[in-house]
This record gives C-alpha cells, structure tokens and sequence, in this order.
C-alpha cells in the first residue's frame, strides 16, 4: 500500500513538472538558446560554436541526437543544481542544454520535476563563480558514461583552444572513483587548462558566465585521441559478470569449456585497475561480452578487432556498442541468450550457438 502511494505521488510529480515544461520552462529555454545562438554569433575572439549534426550513423533522430558536438556559452547570470546539472537563468528558465544527453520533448527520468524546481529556487548559491562550465551530469558515477561522454567533452572542450584556464564544475563523489582518480593520473596532459571545482551534493551553483558543452559519441578526435595500441593483438577476452550481479550468465561453466577450446580468457573487467584494463583491451584481437560498461574498453582495443555483444533476451539493443565499434573501425556482431520467467535478472547462452559465432570469427581471421 505504501510502495502504491509513492508510485502515485511519484506519477503525480512527474506530470506537475510536464506542466511546468509545457507551459513555462519550453517558452523560457527557447528565449534562451536564442540568446546562446546570439552570444556564439558574436565576433568575440573568446566564443566558439561548433553545432553539428552527424546522421552519418543512422537516420534514427536518437543516433542524431549522440552524433551533435557543441560548446555554448551563456552570458548571464545562471544557477546549476550540483545533484543533477540542470541549469536556470536568473528568469527561472530552464536551460535545456545544460543536461546534454536528456531527450526532448519529455518523458525522461533525467527531467528536472517540480521538487527539484522548488528546492534550487528556495536556497542561495553556495559556490559563485565568475566563468564555469558546467560538467556536473550524470556521467561521471559510471565507467561508459565517464569513457563516452566525460572525457570526450573534455578534449572537445580542449580543442577550441580557451585562452584562460576553465573552471570546471564537478560532483566532488569524482574523488571517490578510482577509475576517475586512475585516469586523471595516467593522462595528466588532458587536464592542464583546466581548474577542477568539485561541487557537494545539493549545493546550489551561480555562474555570472556559463559553458556548456557536448561532444559526440562518434568522432574519434575526442574518443580516444589519448590512446596507444599495438600492431599485433594476441587476446581473445570473454567479458563476464559476477552472477550476483544482473545481466549475469548462469552457464558460464559450460561456456569456459567451448571459450577455452578457441583459447579465451574469461574477465570481469569490475576486478581490474583501470592500467589494467587498458593493457588487457590494447591486446585484444577478439572480444565477447554480455553488454555492460566493460565493453566500453573497446576505445582501447586495436583497430579492427571483432567484438560480439552479448545481450539478455528481454533487453536486446544493439546500438551503443554497435556505433561505438562502427566509429572505432571495429567489427561488430551480436548473440542474444534466453532467461526464464522466473530470473529475469540472468540468463542462458547456448554454448553451440557460442561456438559457431567463434568458429566464425577465428575463420575470418586466419
């Protein structure tokens, strides 16, 4: 009954924020793109535009959406919610870009709701800034997000060439992530013009000058331009998961006896340094995997290798590891396992249907 009442309150708040949207916010973050498209049209040496839409990768408007690269700068006054990112002019209206993965219209999980308008409007700024840019989305908890969105943003934002160090707002939770930790130490040349701000949960963020930015899935130059690989791979890599944890296949053990015929090494990439798991990928001639963040070290893998991705059978979307190695130069196929009405959380995969996949992919490469 209780759970039933918080789904109720929930739905409720959901569509009170689809009002808000609908009849205040949609107007409020038009009249501001205009002025962002005004400011970036500006001869100012100090404002960079670069707007693109890539449907090179598909004619899905969802492809089109991840293909756009952008950095906006906004020249008023603006206020940045440290838990979620999303932005407001000093007109309580939304700045749309600011969350630069969110879909539109509404109807996302990510949206801002009506409690999260109420709680950024009824406190001061605890952190006020003269320039920033804003990076405190979502990407950073979660090694893919972190891997295709973070650190490409960030060599995007490197390539149009600032002339003043950035400050860059950040959840400061970032120092907690080894993985976030790792890569800012074995990278250091990345971040050289940029003056880190970690930002704490529910702080309330004022920045008289404001940066937004963008960079696509797709383009290479800010993928992996960091990245360094070897001409001749030797690893096969079958990417699994702990059965504790979902999306986990309950036959491994019948699977290790086919994968170890064609001389796989079985990897939970969730037990690895990050220096570890980029020396395993650099080596990597053929890699199967159920479909998780691990596959995210395909920006790491030399080109041209096969993968294959794994998915359950109620969860079948080949599309961002699909684009990923498309982009990457990589050659990429999947299988889907089944499950039981009884454990949707794991599944099967059946070893002959395992077997003629790696029959077929150690064939196209000898």
């Amino acid at each position: 009954m209780i759970q039933k009442l918080k789904n109720i309150l929930a739905h409720l708040d959901r569509e009170l924020g689809f009002l808000l949207w609908k009849h205040k916010w949609k107007k409020q973050s038009l009249e501001n793109h205009s002025i962002i498209y005004e400011c970036l049209n500006t001869s100012e040496s100090t404002v960079f535009f670069d707007y693109k839409i890539n449907a090179n990768f598909s004619q899905e408007e969802f492809f089109a959406h991840f293909g756009e690269s952008y950095v906006l700068k906004y020249g008023s006054v603006s206020l940045i919610d440290s838990n979620t990112g999303w932005a407001w002019n000093s007109k309580q209206g939304l700045l749309k870009k600011s969350f630069p993965f969110a879909q539109f219209p509404w109807k996302n999980s990510f949206y801002p709701n009506h409690f999260l308008f109420k709680r950024v409007w009824s406190r001061k700024p605890a952190i006020v800034l003269d320039s920033a840019v804003n990076m405190l989305w979502y990407g950073w908890t979660n090694y893919y997000h972190f891997l295709i969105d973070i650190i490409p943003a960030i060599n995007y934002l490197n390539s149009v060439s600032l002339k003043t160090k950035k400050a860059v707002l950040v959840p400061d939770l970032a120092l907690e992530l080894g993985f976030v930790q790792e890569f800012f130490t074995k990278f250091p040349a990345l971040f050289h013009n940029i003056d880190f701000v970690y930002v704490p949960k529910n702080t309330l963020v004022q920045a008289n000058e404001l940066f937004l930015v963008k960079a696509s899935r797709f383009d290479t130059r800010y993928l992996n331009p960091y990245t360094h690989k070897t001409n001749t791979a030797t690893k096969n890599i079958f990417l699994y998961r702990n059965i504790a944890s979902n999306r986990a296949i309950i036959n491994i053990r019948e699977l290790s006896l086919v994968l170890e015929k064609y001389h796989f090494i079985l990897v939970d990439t969730a037990l690895l340094s990050l220096n570890e798991q980029i020396s395993l990928f650099s080596d990597a001639k053929i890699v199967v995997g159920i479909h998780g963040a691990g596959l995210a070290n395909l920006l790491f893998a030399p080109k041209g290798v096969s993968v294959v991705e794994i998915f359950h059978s109620s969860s079948v979307l080949p599309s961002h590891y699909k684009q990923l190695s498309v982009s990457l130069g990589h050659n990429y196929s999947y299988l889907v396992g089944s499950c039981s009405l009884n454990d949707l959380e794991h599944f099967t995969l059946d070893s002959f249907i395992l077997e003629n996949k790696l029959k077929e992919l150690t064939f196209d490469l000898n």
